[in-house]
């Protein structure tokens, strides 16, 4: 017979109570290795695990008050043993459970992290268009329209939307920057349903040759400031499904008191020299109000099928002409007091993109 069975026939209340606390010195320790590694990857897994000790505590302290004559020594020693079998069988059970949930939490973050592949290519042969593909297939695209002035990057709010399943395409304006053409010469919602017409027709990425032929059912284009104007007014058009303007500028004949028409032409014309090759005839067509104008285009478009966010405090678009807009057509836009004048990565913010994410739907 060994030690322990004696000490538990000689002091029986005693023994337990000691084996409780030894074993509850043990697994603080082992459990304060295991916090320190993953503590907060799965903290729900834990305070679980912690409360079942708990209960066992309480379970034996029961079990003391129940088996307490010596008549059942034995039975008390055989339920204490197979009872704390069971336990450490289910311990070790969470342990694994835990280094499952960390390691399911590493590969999901990481493959989180990577890089959304992208490439380049030409629509109607003047249009230049970056491009970013979602990781798996997708008849989703994106179109991005750019305001004006500005330099042509929109990598993050391209990867924001590629990592949502979109396809992502950039064009350049003609005439702006690398496409081809003259800068105004026909309405850049038309360069918009060039680069949509394309999608379908087949592309090739010039960087490495290869060539998609996409299978593009639903097309969203996003603009802002300047590109809201193509977005909203691409939905003229058929083939666009879905338009998400923020801070679009609604008519061309109501200046703001930041920004006046002037000084619009010439931040273009000094700040940005051949980035923008404006047609001669574009600044006189802009300032009648006929030509890339949603507010005289109105009845053309179907709002129903349109998303504008604009905010009260935006002093480089003046958001009174989208309130007119909105009587006109019954355009319901999103309105912030607060934001200034947005830009097409603000769809990122939280508060923006918990309405546009039910918008897309």
């Amino acid at each position: 017979m060994n030690h322990d069975v004696e000490a538990c026939e000689q002091r029986p209340e005693e023994y337990i109570a000691g084996k409780i606390e030894d074993d509850t010195q043990r697994k603080k320790s082992v459990y304060a290795d295991v916090r320190k590694q993953g503590q907060k990857k799965v903290p729900a897994v834990f305070e679980f695990a912690e409360h079942i000790c708990c209960l066992k505590r309480e379970v034996r302290k029961q079990m003391l008050h129940l088996i307490d004559n010596k008549q059942k020594k034995k039975l008390k020693k055989q339920v204490i043993f197979q009872y704390d079998l069971l336990f450490d069988l289910f311990i070790l059970y969470i342990n694994y459970t835990i280094c499952i949930a960390r390691d399911l939490f590493q590969y999901c973050y990481y493959r989180s992290m990577i890089a959304i592949q992208n490439g380049r290519t030409r629509f109607a042969e003047d249009i230049v268009a970056e491009f970013w593909m979602p990781r798996k297939p997708s008849q989703k695209a994106i179109i991005l329209c750019d305001g004006c002035p500005t330099m042509p990057s929109k990598h993050r709010v391209a990867e924001f939307f590629a990592r949502k399943g979109y396809w992502v395409f950039h064009p350049r304006y003609r005439g702006s920057w690398e496409s081809g053409g003259k800068f105004l010469e026909e309405s850049p919602e038309e360069d918009v349903l060039l680069v949509a017409e394309g999608l379908n027709a087949g592309f090739v990425n010039v960087y490495d040759g290869i060539e998609y032929l996409l299978d593009i059912t639903d097309i969203t284009v996003v603009g802002a400031s300047f590109g809201g104007a193509a977005a909203i007014l691409s939905l003229k058009y058929p083939l666009i499904a879905k338009a998400l303007a923020l801070s679009p500028v609604i008519d061309w004949k109501q200046e703001s008191k930041a920004e006046p028409f002037a000084d619009f032409t010439s931040m273009i014309e000094e700040g940005f020299g051949e980035g923008y090759r404006v047609h001669k005839d574009a600044w006189k067509r802009l300032k009648k109000g006929k030509f890339y104008n949603p507010m005289s285009e109105a009845k053309l478009i179907d709002t129903s099928r349109l998303f504008v966010v604009h905010a009260i405090d935006d002093k480089v678009v003046p958001i009174a002409p989208l309130r007119q807009f909105a009587k006109q057509t019954k355009c319901k836009p999103l309105i912030l007091r607060e934001g200034g004048h947005f830009s097409a990565s603000s769809v990122m913010l939280p508060e923006i993109w918990k309405k546009v994410k039910m918008f897309l739907r």
